[in-house]
């Protein structure tokens, strides 16, 4: 398996933390997480790392990465994470984002289209609302976390508890950014427009925190997107069903 680094970046005098595998001269792949956090290197990250440069930081204000406190909006977040990437010496690449990540990758998108190369949504919030149905992601206990966001939670690998304190950051960093309104930009699906790439947007087929049918903003409003559901996966395709994901996503970032 390739060799996963650890270090913290100094982005305008705040430090942020990043995980980076693999090398070679293609097209980087910058993995950006969903509001759950990140800091864990997984499975997906490492098939990747094999045949691309892979970042995987952890958002300003999520584990050991700080927040600037003048920090309040995703478009602002997005503004900031080009210059995280220019701090990495990043300058195209290919995203992909999770959820909360997704949405993030879509404003970075928009705001720079000509650097991305590739883009993946996976189960992506950002341009509607919650449906009325799904639970409200600041009120769901963390044991009862993966019963809403896989499909199979029964299948869960044995995982460590977060950390109180890391757990009462990541929430509270999210509250900043999609408190209110909750979990979308009521404006970005009118710039989807600009977002110039290829892009994939992967769904899991069972994901009833964010169902597939707030798939289709993403899909009729971004030009050059495809759809592709994962059967029997939630809101993880890549850890439900990692090879799955990969065998859709692999083929797309190699264009």
């Amino acid at each position: 398996m390739p060799t996963v680094r650890d270090e913290m970046v100094e982005v305008a005098h705040h430090r942020i933390h990043v995980l980076q595998a693999g090398g070679g001269d293609k097209v980087p792949v910058v993995f950006l997480h969903g509001a759950g956090g990140g800091g864990q290197w997984f499975e997906v990250l490492d098939a990747l790392a094999q045949t691309w440069p892979v970042y995987y930081p952890e958002h300003p204000g999520f584990g050991q990465s700080d927040l600037p406190e003048w920090l309040d909006t995703m478009t602002e977040l997005a503004i900031f994470y080009w210059d995280i990437l220019d701090t990495l010496n990043l300058s195209r690449v290919s995203l992909i984002g999770s959820s909360m990540g997704g949405w993030l990758a879509a404003e970075m998108s928009v705001l720079q289209p000509q650097r991305v190369h590739r883009l993946v949504l996976a189960d992506a919030v950002g341009v509607v609302p919650p449906v009325p149905e799904a639970p409200d992601f600041f009120m769901i206990p963390a044991e009862e976390t993966a019963r809403w966001l896989w499909a199979h939670p029964e299948k869960v690998p044995p995982q460590p508890p977060p950390e109180p304190a890391i757990l009462i950051k990541n929430r509270t960093t999210v509250a900043r950014f999609a408190w209110s309104p909750r979990f979308y930009n009521p404006k970005l699906r009118h710039w989807l427009y600009r977002i110039s790439c290829p892009t994939l947007i992967v769904w899991g087929q069972e994901d009833r925190l964010v169902p597939p049918a707030m798939a289709e903003p993403y899909r009729s409003g971004i030009p050059n997107a495809r759809l592709e559901l994962v059967p029997d996966a939630g809101h993880l395709p890549f850890r439900e069903q990692p090879e799955r994901f990969l065998g859709l996503v692999k083929p797309h970032l190699e264009g």
